[in-house]
């Protein structure tokens, strides 16, 4: 459905200062997939989600490479895309349910409201139908009708959340798109939340992207995982293979940070140094100075994501060794 290639989006500080939020990422989307991005914070995650819709917020700006979609037949680079089909691809083929979706309501605007400015922006102004819509979402998402009348502060911060998603779906997508869902959400509406998603994204045939920097989130949600860090994806893999057989160093400290219900709390392990700076990155692999495998051949070259068989990819030069 998407696919990305040699991708670079920067973001350009007034002194001149350039951080690389995504540094020469290349990846692919399927259809039916259900892909999860994890990663530190910072690691360029959220810019990756705005750069599919080309809605990278200034100063970003996406600096080179290709997102090419596949969903109208004949591959199209959306970077290039004119401002007036560029708007057709967002919410009708390609939507997104942004972090802090709850922030993302007027307070004095109705939920129903918010229903007819998305759809009428796009052509669609028959307010019955929308509201047909939206009821019909709603009714998937556990949600009253008589949430269409009310403001947001008179709903609960999980209903704010599908309410978002409910908007994210009105123009019947191909693609949707989830900027940490669960963020600031009880772990129980949290765990409806995300069956919601997987249950609609059956029933409606969706290829569906979680961002997320809680690893943990995505176990028994997605079918492969990419993992992100300092701007670049250094494995991907189905979602198995990730939590008890990765092949890259990160990989690993990210699993033995997760503590377990049963295990010894003792064994969870925090990866230590600090975050890579993204202004200025380090030569080699990116992750040299935190690794605890690293050899010289790490610091001094970068190695490229390779394929390795079995769906899997993976940028370390001793993957072998693990």
């Amino acid at each position: 459905m998407l696919e990305v290639k040699n991708l670079n989006t920067v973001y350009v500080h007034r002194s001149g200062r350039i951080v690389k939020a995504i540094d020469d990422l290349s990846f692919s989307i399927n259809r039916g997939d259900r892909l999860g991005i994890a990663g530190e914070s910072g690691c360029g995650k959220s810019t990756l989600a705005y750069s599919l819709l080309r809605l990278v917020p200034t100063p970003g700006v996406i600096a080179d490479g290709e997102i090419i979609y596949h969903g109208w037949g004949n591959p199209v680079n959306i970077v290039d895309l004119s401002e007036k089909k560029i708007r057709h691809y967002r919410w009708e083929e390609v939507s997104m349910v942004f972090q802090a979706a709850q922030s993302i309501l007027n307070p004095i605007m109705k939920i129903k409201d918010h229903f007819f400015d998305t759809a009428s922006a796009h052509g669609l102004r028959d307010k019955e139908e929308v509201i047909k819509r939206a009821r019909d979402l709603f009714k998937e998402l556990r949600l009253e009708e008589s949430v269409l009348d009310a403001y947001p502060h008179q709903l609960s911060g999980g209903m704010k959340q599908r309410v978002a998603i409910a908007m994210a779906l009105i123009l019947n997508p191909k693609i949707l798109i989830l900027d940490e869902p669960t963020s600031a959400l009880d772990l129980l509406t949290q765990k409806n939340i995300l069956d919601m998603v997987i249950r609609l994204s059956d029933e409606f045939n969706l290829t569906t992207v979680f961002v997320t920097h809680d690893v943990s989130v995505l176990a028994g949600v997605v079918t492969r995982m990419a993992i992100m860090y300092a701007g670049k994806i250094v494995e991907i893999a189905p979602v198995d293979d990730i939590f008890y057989n990765p092949k890259h160093p990160y990989t690993a400290g990210l699993m033995n940070a997760i503590p377990s219900l049963t295990g010894d709390i003792k064994a969870v392990k925090s990866i230590p140094g600090e975050v890579a700076d993204l202004s200025n990155p380090l030569p080699g692999c990116r992750f040299h100075d935190r690794c605890p495998h690293a050899i010289d051949l790490c610091r001094k070259i970068e190695p490229r994501l390779e394929n390795i068989g079995d769906g899997r990819y993976v940028a370390c030069h001793r993957w072998r060794d693990f």
